[in-house]
């Protein structure tokens, strides 16, 4: 049974059995707990007989039966316990403490060194199926003009002080970076100043100036911000320092900074600016606005705030309360995604439109003008999309998502890949459009390239995941509070023929039973498995520091009922900035706010 445990298969025969004549045989009677998350790894177990569970909040993550070790991984790595292991029936395990291990260690030294490798084997296992990590500034960022253009004295001083609020970030101007016979070789310099522990900001305020530090300092650099003047052209190719740090094999992809001289100017072109470049990231950054200075200085920190909002039909309206509250408590946020409705909202927010204005657009939209009313032959769809393709474009205009003032993105189903598509570049209406495509409700989109997209709750109606791809810093989700005990007083044989449905849906409410007008719709029962779908795989989720936030909803409503859509925003913006007003004395970090608020609302969970 010890050759079972890895590491100890190699050990020969002799060293096994005064190993054995070391350990303690012990007896667990059923539903002990033989291990508790948390606790220090003092032991070493190996099932004799029996079975167990492994476990973490209730949830079992593995099963544990005779010859198999139990807490090998702590015990050898020196952590504390990861999960509680539990007997589920009268069982018997040998035990190894630390001291017998250590004893056996101080007869056998080799043993040490075989564990460990085979220790490490299986961690390398483990990290072959880790989740990609997101994208990170790093400790050294350069900063420099796009083809090599001297950086303005407007943005050199607005990003100045917008990082003095950083305590934690050092930066050096053209002053600063030293040259000819000045202190250390440049190289040596940066090695220095890295043992520092701060972020180093290497402002190159002017490349034709400082031809060397351009030259080196992205070799040197973990990430590199280019800042386009306002004004300039838009080269179709990048040149010079640019594209020297340019490499997705090391994942130091720049972000390229948009600027213009007033937040008053329009945003356009700047798709010229991205093509032909590699960037991970851009933005847009008005020299007069300190707010943009502020959110660069976020970017290049890796702290930068995404809010990913879930799908849900009229339920979205709930997200646009939820936010003006949070703009009303001061918590700026930098990055918008969505799948669905979650997408429409994140796009408009985007836009930097006022939540209560978006929230007079989606009534006159889904209220006055009926956009999710108008029926049709259901051959490719049961809605008549031209209606609402028609007040997607009214209210989004022909702008694209290159322009939009803030970072956005869409999550959309791709039939054609099978796969969850982001969507971050084109026509916003187009991207909000495709994530939108409800099954059955409404036709699926069709790219120019053939590519089939319906929405993308299909996959994943909260794009987390997606989100933490798409920059670092922490991020705040929004989903729905729909309850958990979903039940319907209706009669299934109650539901009509052919005719009878087509009745009812010509004279309304009225031409329906009302065992009938329960019975789930459609557009319910679509809604409700997109947020179980999205709540699966949050489950599996490590948040980490990002915080999940179920908003309230009136009672008694359906995803389509957007007659609603009011009730919905007005009771999200009092629940959470009730929420937040018990958090005022933690202004200083305004994700412990939305943390502590998160939880409070759950608290108050709405009677259903």
């Amino acid at each position: 049974m010890l050759r079972a445990v890895p590491g100890f298969a190699e050990l020969e025969p002799a060293v096994l059995e005064e190993l054995a004549a070391l350990c303690t045989v012990r007896p667990i009677t059923r539903s002990t707990r033989l291990i508790t998350q948390g606790n220090r790894a003092d032991s070493l177990y190996l099932v004799i007989s029996g079975r167990f569970r492994v476990s973490t909040d209730t949830k079992t993550i593995a099963y544990i039966g005779t010859g198999e070790p139990i807490g090998e991984l702590a015990f050898f790595a020196g952590g504390p316990r990861t999960a509680d292991v539990t007997a589920m029936r009268n069982s018997v395990v040998l035990e190894c403490t630390r001291a017998q291990y250590d004893q056996m260690v101080s007869l056998h030294p080799g043993i040490s060194s075989r564990i460990l490798a085979s220790v490490a084997a299986r961690l390398a296992a483990v990290t072959q199926k880790a989740a990609p990590l997101p994208p990170q500034a790093g400790m050294i960022t350069v900063i420099v003009g796009a083809n090599d253009a001297p950086l303005s004295e407007a943005f050199i001083t607005g990003l100045r002080k917008a990082l003095a609020g950083h305590a934690d970030v050092v930066l050096h101007g053209a002053d600063d970076l030293p040259s000819g016979g000045r202190q250390a070789a440049p190289g040596d310099w940066l090695r220095q100043i890295e043992q520092e522990g701060k972020r180093q900001i290497l402002l190159i305020e002017d490349a034709g100036a400082q031809p060397d530090w351009a030259a080196m300092a992205p070799r040197f650099a973990d990430s590199m911000f280019v800042v386009a003047p306002p004004g300039a052209a838009h080269p179709s190719r990048p040149e010079s320092v640019e594209i020297r740090d340019s490499d997705p094999r090391t994942d130091t992809m720049p972000q390229l900074v948009i600027t213009r001289t007033s937040a008053r100017e329009p945003i356009t072109d700047s798709a010229t600016w991205l093509n032909g470049r590699k960037v991970s990231l851009h933005h847009h950054l008005a020299l007069d606005r300190a707010a943009d200075f502020a959110r660069l200085a976020r970017y290049i920190c890796d702290s930068a705030r995404g809010l990913v909002l879930a799908g849900g039909g009229a339920f979205g309206t709930a997200h646009l309360g939820a936010v003006k509250a949070l703009k009303e408590a001061g918590i700026e946020i930098d990055a918008f995604g969505g799948t669905s409705v979650g997408a429409a909202m994140a796009a408009a927010l985007a836009m930097e439109l006022d939540p209560d204005e978006i929230m007079r657009r989606t009534s006159r939209m889904f209220v006055s003008q009926k956009a999710m009313r108008k029926l049709t032959a259901p051959l490719f769809s049961v809605l008549d999309h031209r209606v609402f393709d028609t007040v997607l474009q009214e209210n989004f205009g022909t702008g694209l998502i290159e322009d939009l003032p803030l970072n956005f993105f869409a999550a959309t189903t791709s039939l054609s890949r099978n796969r969850l598509d982001i969507l971050r570049r084109g026509p916003v209406w187009q991207a909000v459009r495709a994530s939108a495509s409800v099954p059955a409700l409404l036709p699926p989109v069709i790219s120019p390239e053939g590519e089939v997209y319906v929405d993308g709750g299909l996959i994943d109606n909260l794009p987390l995941s997606e989100m933490r791809q798409f920059k670092a810093g922490p991020n705040i989700a929004f989903d729905f509070d729909i309850g958990s005990n979903w039940r319907v007083e209706a009669n299934y044989d109650a539901l009509p023929r052919p005719m009878g449905a087509l009745a009812g849906l010509v004279l309304g409410k009225t031409a329906r039973p009302p065992a009938v007008r329960r019975f789930p719709r459609i557009g319910s029962v679509l809604a409700r498995s997109m947020a179980m779908n999205s709540r699966r795989r949050i489950a599996g989720l490590d948040l980490g520091a990002d915080v999940l936030i179920a908003l309230p909803l009136k009672p008694g409503t359906s995803f389509l009922n957007w007659s609603d859509g009011q009730a919905h925003f007005d009771l999200a913006y009092q629940r959470m900035s009730e929420a937040l007003g018990e958090t005022v004395d933690m202004e200083h970090d305004p994700m412990a706010r939305i943390r502590a608020a998160g939880a409070a609302l759950g608290r108050r969970r709405p009677e259903r």
